[in-house]
C-alpha cells in the first residue's frame, strides 16, 4: 500500500483526511453513501486495491459512521 485516504461521510459532517490532515479541498465529486446490504464501489486510474471499512461508534450519544478507503 503506497497511499491511502480516509473519508468521514455522515448526514451532516463530511470530511477527507490524509495522514490525519484535513484535505477537503482535494475532494472531487460527491461523498459516497453506503447503504445496508450490497454497495458498488468503482474507481479509475492507477488503483490496485480498494478496501472499505465501516466503523460505528457512539460519541456524545450521537451515532456516527466513519468510512475509510485504503
Amino acid at each position: 500500500m503506497n497511499d491511502s485516504i480516509g473519508l468521514e461521510a455522515e448526514p451532516v459532517l463530511k470530511d477527507v483526511y490524509k495522514d490525519e490532515t484535513l484535505k477537503n479541498g482535494d475532494m472531487i465529486g460527491e461523498f459516497p453513501i453506503l447503504k445496508v446490504g450490497e454497495n458498488v464501489v468503482s474507481f479509475s486510474g492507477n488503483v490496485s486495491k480498494v478496501e472499505v471499512k465501516v466503523m460505528r461508534f457512539v460519541y456524545r450519544n450521537i451515532n456516527k459512521s466513519k468510512i475509510t478507503f485504503i
